[in-house]
This record gives C-alpha cells, sequence and structure tokens, in this order.
C-alpha cells in the first residue's frame, strides 16, 4: 500500500467534474488500504484540515468567492505560491511513496516545483481543459503562452494518464514524444441505481434535467434555445429541470425569459448525495456541451436509468452510443438539440427499456473502483522504477 499526496486545485464541494472524480479515486484509493491525503484550494470559511470518507484533505485559503464562483487566475497563482510552501513542508515532515496531480496546470506544475529536486515519483492525470487546444474559442490565447509551460510540466513527471482517447490524440498536438496511459473516468452505479421500468405516454410533459456548472462552455444556452422551439412550435409538453451555478447563470436565465421558458426549474448547486433523486424524477438527460473531456455526469445519468443527449465531443461518443443509450448531436446547434428532443419525445414508451440498456453499458465500463485500481498499478510501477509506457496515437 502506498502513501499518496493528491494535488487539484478543486475537491468537492468546490469545483466541477474533476473534483468529482478526484473524491471518488481517492476514496476507494483509501478503502483500498492507502494513504492519501489531498492538498486543494478552499474559500475563507473552509476547514483547513480534515478527514473525509478516510481521506486527508487539507484546503489552502484563497480569494474565492464561493464554491463555484472565482477568480481562476488569482486562484491558481495562490494554490501554487502557497501551495509549494505547504508540500514541501508535508515532504520534509512525512514519507510519500508518490504524488498524484488532477491536471497538468495547476496541479501539476505545483509537484514539479513541489518535489524540488527529490526522486519522488510525480503521476499527472490530464483531464480536459488543462490540455492545449481543449476550448479554443475561449482559451486560444492562454494556449499560446501556457503550451511551453505544459510541455515542460509532462517532461518532468514520471507518468502522464488521461481520460478518454480523445484526449489522447488532442495531447499529441503539445507533446508526441510523452506516453499517455488511459484511465477511464468512473460512477458510483450503487448511489445513481434508480433504474425505471414505467413507460410513459399520452400528453404528460417530457421531464429534461441537466446537471453541470452553468458557464457558457458547456452549452446550456443551447438546450434553451431548443426547448424555446419546441414552446413556440407547440411540438410537445415538457418541463426543464437544471441543477448548478456558475458565472454565466444569470445570462441563461434572462435567455430562458426571452425565449418563454419562465417555468424552468433552476435548482442551484445540489449536494453530491441528492443528485440521485433529481435523476429519478427525470425521463431524459439533455447537456449538449461545446466542450466535454469525459461527461462524468452522462455516467450518472445512465447509470440512473436515463437515456441522454448529448454531444459528439471528447469521450462521449465513446460513452454514448447513438440511438441506443441517447442521441449525439453537433456542438453549438441548437436545431440538432431540437430534433433530438423531439426524436426522445417520439421514442417516449421505448424511453425505459434505453435507460436499462444504458445503466448496463455504464456498469460494464465506466466503474470508479476499476480506475482506482488502475492508478494503484501505476503507482507500483513508478515505485519499483518500471519505464513508463502509454498510447502513442497517429
Amino acid at each position: 500500500m502506498y502513501k499518496i499526496m493528491f494535488l487539484i486545485h478543486e475537491y468537492p464541494p468546490i469545483g466541477g467534474g474533476a473534483g468529482v472524480a478526484a473524491r471518488n479515486v481517492c476514496e476507494r484509493l483509501a478503502a483500498s488500504g492507502n494513504t492519501v491525503t489531498v492538498v486543494t484550494t478552499g474559500t475563507k470559511e473552509s476547514p483547513r484540515d480534515t478527514v473525509e470518507a478516510g481521506v486527508r484533505v487539507i484546503r489552502i485559503p484563497t480569494s474565492r468567492r464561493s464554491a463555484q464562483h472565482h477568480n481562476i487566475p488569482m486562484t491558481f497563482a495562490q494554490f501554487l505560491v502557497r501551495g509549494v510552501m505547504l508540500c514541501r513542508r508535508l515532504l520534509r515532515s512525512e514519507r510519500f511513496d508518490v504524488i498524484q496531480a488532477f491536471m497538468g496546470i495547476p496541479a501539476g506544475l505545483l509537484g514539479v516545483l513541489a518535489r524540488n529536486g527529490k526522486s519522488l515519483p510525480l503521476a499527472i492525470s490530464l483531464r480536459g481543459s488543462d490540455v492545449p487546444g481543449y476550448s479554443p474559442d475561449q482559451f486560444e490565447y492562454q494556449d499560446i503562452v501556457l503550451r511551453p509551460l505544459v510541455r515542460h510540466v509532462w517532461k518532468y513527471a514520471d507518468a502522464v494518464t488521461t481520460i478518454s482517447r480523445s484526449m489522447v490524440r488532442l495531447a499529441r498536438w503539445t507533446d508526441r514524444h510523452v506516453p499517455i496511459e488511459l484511465i477511464y473516468n468512473g460512477v458510483d452505479t450503487q448511489l445513481f441505481s434508480s433504474t425505471r421500468t414505467e413507460m410513459r405516454t399520452g400528453d404528460e410533459p417530457l421531464r429534461v434535467l441537466c446537471v453541470s456548472r452553468l458557464v457558457q462552455r458547456k452549452g446550456i444556452q443551447h438546450l434553451i434555445e431548443a426547448l424555446g422551439m419546441v414552446r413556440r412550435n407547440a411540438a410537445f409538453p415538457f418541463t426543464l429541470t437544471i441543477a448548478g451555478d456558475g458565472d454565466y447563470a444569470e445570462t441563461l436565465q434572462a435567455m430562458a425569459k426571452g425565449q418563454g421558458l419562465d417555468d424552468i426549474e433552476w435548482c442551484g448547486p445540489q449536494p453530491h448525495q441528492t443528485l440521485p433523486e433529481l435523476y429519478a424524477k427525470a425521463e431524459v438527460y439533455a447537456l449538449p456541451t461545446l466542450t466535454e473531456a469525459f461527461g462524468i455526469t452522462f455516467c450518472e445519468a445512465m447509470s440512473s436509468g436515463l437515456p441522454v443527449i448529448a454531444t459528439t465531443v471528447g469521450s462521449l461518443p465513446e460513452i454514448v452510443r447513438e440511438g441506443v443509450d441517447g442521441w449525439l448531436v453537433t456542438p453549438g446547434d441548437s436545431n440538432a438539440v431540437y430534433h433530438a428532443l423531439l426524436r426522445a419525445w417520439q421514442a417516449r414508451s421505448n424511453l425505459a427499456v434505453m435507460g436499462v440498456t444504458a445503466r448496463k453499458h455504464v456498469q460494464d465500463n465506466f466503474s470508479w473502483d476499476a480506475a482506482a485500481r488502475q492508478y494503484e498499478r501505476l503507482y507500483c510501477k513508478l515505485v519499483e522504477g518500471v519505464p513508463r509506457k502509454g498510447l502513442r496515437e497517429s
């Protein structure tokens, strides 16, 4: 068993999918006998040093306003500057076997700086937005500036992993020579286990759910536009529930009002343990995201017995089978989302069957237990000094 220093700038209740993944991996590593210390950020009110589900969590105080609202450059800088001092102090006082960083920037850079020349193995997991080119419309200039730094960080890591084959291909544009291993994210199939057997027909509204951080790149504006078309065309009755918060929330709410969608249920941010109840009340999950490295909420929805409407970005085509588990649409195309919603309405009598198929697909292929075992095997190779190997996509 290993003593692991786990670095990530956002850990629940702060952050989005990367934080959820980190927590699930850390808790399973701890449950299998490893000692895990997470170094992350917090608000001024966050507890500084706690034990959560067997995982020690140390939160660096930052100027974050809340769990979802923050100045990204400022938070990254505080995480790096204060994190280097904290991590070096921990490395002097305790004997760690490996450092695991979730996201090359800023966590991987923190790992490189914190090691300070020590021979301690460093593994970096690329999560999506930390890979240049992931969201060119939003990060074009940052990518140009940061690409040399990203390449430097990967070079000094002892192992680099990522969460989908599409991310492997994207990473190749930054450095074709660094070996990259594939470790998929997973889902808690016991927590998200509400499968449906009833088949709804008639005029009862189609219940649509979206769970996401409310930021522009998640594409929720296209879901709102598509449902505006549904209402204007009187195509079918529906309800929409949106759970989440973020800097784009007010813009989305104003857009919904302009589309005549005053009846959307805005739930705000939800604790992870309450999400199964939301999935259980829905019939279809829809998130037409513009970028997505993996898409944990899609797996949660599918594990809960929901067909999904997703886009052809990131790993989503690796997760969602068109017409089997749901429907895939072109990102940024509100009209395509509209037609996918129509297909869901027309297939309503078959949605429960699709949901059962979707759940089995997730159970068979996307498990947090399997992901944690892969990380554990990676640490074994690093500690034993086995040369790193990885996927080499052409």
